[in-house]
């Protein structure tokens, strides 16, 4: 696994309190009884925060998996600079 993307399964095992086995990069919210809509923007504050990004509106609700969430994460970190909408 990628920095990143062990950064973010770990960030969605604490806020959703699964076990890592529990995910994979297809896991999506459909998966998780805890990943409701609060829930998303509750995980959505905790990534900005522990990567110093703020994400858009449209990146909080385009990403439909794990996988889609971790690229998304790695986009605004290859920028290089802390991306705002």
């Amino acid at each position: 696994m990628n920095e990143f993307k062990d950064r973010v399964y770990g960030i969605l095992t604490e806020q959703f309190a699964v076990d890592r086995e529990e995910l994979t990069d297809e896991t999506g919210p459909g998966n998780i009884p805890a990943w409701n809509s609060l829930g998303q923007l509750q995980l959505m504050l905790r990534i900005e925060r522990q990567f110093n990004i703020r994400f858009s509106v449209d990146d909080v609700i385009s990403f439909t998996n794990i996988g889609e969430l971790v690229s998304l994460v790695e986009n605004y970190m290859s920028a290089g600079e802390k991306r705002t909408p």
